[in-house]
């Protein structure tokens, strides 16, 4: 953090600025606005030392950038604020709604613990769940089941639709997708065509090849699933739907050559990928042996990242979507990854209703009272909120360590993940994995912006929908 002691004109002041030299002996300077130059060893010390008024490119270069502050420049930067934080005025949150924790499988890494002998949704909370977004002052939210498996329910997803559709319809809210989470072992025909009918989402988890997919996620005898999955995702591609995956990478998955990850994706029909380590939570947790070293899944991450980039130069295109979500968090003012908000989105744009009517802040702090915000028994959406803003109080969530960071304006961590490894929601941020694994990886990126290659292929990253 610097403020540069120079003599300016008196219509520009210096603005606080963060930096952090790269491996390629460049400095990346950054303000908390979320604007960013790579300046040469010569330029950074001329920064650092004040002495730049008189190069006229230079400085107009850094008053572009906010660095140097104008009267049009803290417009510029007013305006990019209103942006970064435009989902605290229009919220379109996330509910996530649970039917059962029961599961037909018994995946390493389940972060929700689930099994055969877990509770099920009952009619009267279901209700009461259905009551409660409907009353959320919102107009915008978004719908997700997970589990659990969703689909050991199919009788109460249909009961839970139909009075979801008619109270959404009685009180004018707009409903932007429906989304089921599924492992896909218990999908029918019969469901998979009500799921088409009614234009229902699905999102999967496909942690590779056959090989680190089967390891990872087993039913409760031990045989693996991987093939009863392919069996389905050619039942949708056959008829113009793809699936949505998501990967768990543990230390098994390191076993492994991350470019078979890609492929197995890309042989699943996916156009992208989202790199996610497992969370440390649930049968994921410390003792379980799942977890990785910081350094060890970076390099992981880095070497699929270089991988992507190579078969997008090739004309066949994928991408990361984390990564996306980075590149537009720092190319532009849009924040798209709840996670990576400051504040992030739980208890925001983000709500778990638990069985038992819990309301939760996000769906990895389910079954956890640290954060639960109230319950559709007895809470208002009024109750919820003034949780929300005591639950954001005791996590500190902005703190110096964070704040000061030459990143903060793109970054965040998790503080239930942060929670799970540490016993704190206060993130203990030197010892944090995302802290350490995010900083490498915002380095990895800023150090490739001088080459040609892979900054054309950030840039048609970003183009993509996301």
């Amino acid at each position: 953090m610097s403020f540069a002691s120079v003599d300016l004109d008196m219509e520009t002041v210096m603005n606080e600025y963060y930096s952090r030299k790269l491996a390629n002996g460049k400095y990346l300077v950054t303000t908390a606005h979320g604007s960013w130059s790579v300046l040469s060893g010569e330029q950074f010390n001329k920064l650092e030392a004040g002495e730049f008024a008189s190069d006229k490119i230079f400085l107009r270069e850094l008053e572009e950038k906010g660095i140097v502050l104008t009267e049009d420049g803290v417009k510029r930067i007013v305006d990019s604020y209103r942006m970064q934080y435009f989902h605290l005025a229009d919220s379109r949150p996330l509910c996530i709604v649970y039917l059962t924790s029961k599961c037909n499988l018994a995946c390493k890494y389940c972060h929700s613990d689930s099994r055969m002998d877990s509770p099920e949704l009952s009619d009267d909370v279901m209700d009461a769940i259905v009551d409660f977004i409907a009353g959320m002052p919102q107009k915008h939210i978004a719908l997700e089941f997970q589990g659990g498996e969703t689909l050991l329910r199919f009788d109460a997803l249909k009961k839970f639709l139909k009075l979801f559709d008619k109270k959404m319809r009685d009180c004018g809210k707009v409903v932007e997708s429906k989304v089921i989470v599924s492992n896909m072992t218990v999908m029918t025909e019969d469901i998979a065509e009500f799921v088409l009918d009614n234009d229902i989402g699905l999102c999967t988890s496909l942690d590779g090849p056959k090989e680190i997919h089967d390891r990872q996620r087993s039913f409760c005898d031990g045989s693996g699933s991987y093939d009863v999955l392919m069996r389905w995702v050619e039942f949708f591609s056959a008829r113009g739907r793809r699936l949505n995956f998501l990967p768990t990478i543990t230390s098994i998955s390191l076993e492994y050559n991350p470019e078979s990850i890609v492929d197995a994706y890309m042989r699943a029909g996916a156009k992208r990928i989202m790199f996610r380590p497992v969370y440390g939570v649930g049968r994921g947790r410390d003792d379980a042996g799942l977890l990785m070293q910081p350094r060890d899944y970076f390099e992981f991450w880095k070497k699929a990242l270089d991988y992507m980039v190579k078969l997008s130069m090739d004309g066949k295109v994928f991408y990361d979507s984390a990564v996306q979500s980075m590149l537009l968090s720092i190319f532009t003012d849009r924040r798209c990854d709840m996670c990576m908000r400051r504040p992030c989105g739980a208890g925001i744009t983000q709500f778990a209703f638990y069985l038992d009517g819990s309301v939760y802040a996000c769906d990895l702090g389910k079954k956890n009272d640290l954060f639960k915000l109230g319950n559709v028994m007895s809470s208002s959406y009024e109750d919820v909120f003034l949780n929300t803003i005591q639950f954001r109080a005791n996590t500190k969530e902005f703190q110096p360590l964070c704040d000061t960071c030459v990143y903060a304006a793109f970054c965040n961590i998790c503080m239930c993940k942060s929670y799970a490894r540490t016993g704190s929601v206060v993130p203990v941020t030197p010892l944090d994995f995302d802290c350490k694994v995010n900083k490498m990886m915002f380095d990895y990126i800023f150090e490739k912006m001088d080459d040609p290659v892979y900054r054309s292929v950030f840039e048609m990253w970003m183009r993509l929908k996301t």
